[in-house]
């Protein structure tokens, strides 16, 4: 027998235990990717829902501590966060799915920051898209950061009536899809 046949004999297999907040991240880590490896809104897989709106962008923002019409250019960090549902094992999937997109909003942007399962991934997103972009600012001058956050807070909605539109954080532009 061999020393380890010996040692799981005795002590019995052992639990790896996770918490809630261990397991949520790593959900939201599985489905939209690594955070190191996210630079964009372009990185990620998200479907379009309908209803959702600049005005939930805004407050999600805000539920984070950011203005958005400061840092547009995180806007898509927010939005995403809007359009992922939450894991099945958190118990407020049922909410995604049965209220409708203005209810669903209302009940999961009115919770105390960390009560959401999502929270603790998309602040560890947000905290490394601002370091990112930190980095990016040091070499650019005020007129080029303002250039970068500009091009860069442009987000495509939908509406209930399914027409697609762009919207500019920064400017509150906006555009219709062509």
């Amino acid at each position: 027998m061999t020393k380890l046949s010996l040692v799981l004999k005795e002590t019995g297999p052992r639990r790896i235990r996770t918490t809630n907040k261990e397991t949520y991240f790593n959900y939201y880590r599985l489905r939209i990717g690594e955070i190191s490896m996210i630079t964009s809104l372009n990185d990620c897989v998200y479907i379009l829902r309908p209803g959702t709106l600049p005005a939930h962008v805004y407050k999600a923002a805000e539920r984070f501590g950011i203005n958005l019409r400061r840092d547009g250019d995180l806007g898509w960090v927010f939005y995403l966060w809007l359009l992922t549902p939450p894991p099945p094992s958190s118990g407020m999937s049922k909410y995604y799915v049965e209220f409708n997109v203005e209810k669903y909003y209302d009940f999961i942007l009115g919770r105390s920051f960390g009560d959401y399962p999502g929270d603790e991934y998309f602040q560890n997103l947000l905290n490394q898209m601002k370091f990112r972009r930190n980095d990016k600012f040091v070499n650019l001058n005020e007129r080029q950061r303002y250039v970068y956050c500009l091009n860069n807070s442009w987000l495509k909605f939908k509406r209930k009536d399914h027409v697609k539109f762009y919207f500019n954080c920064l400017t509150e532009e906006a555009r219709a899809v062509s």
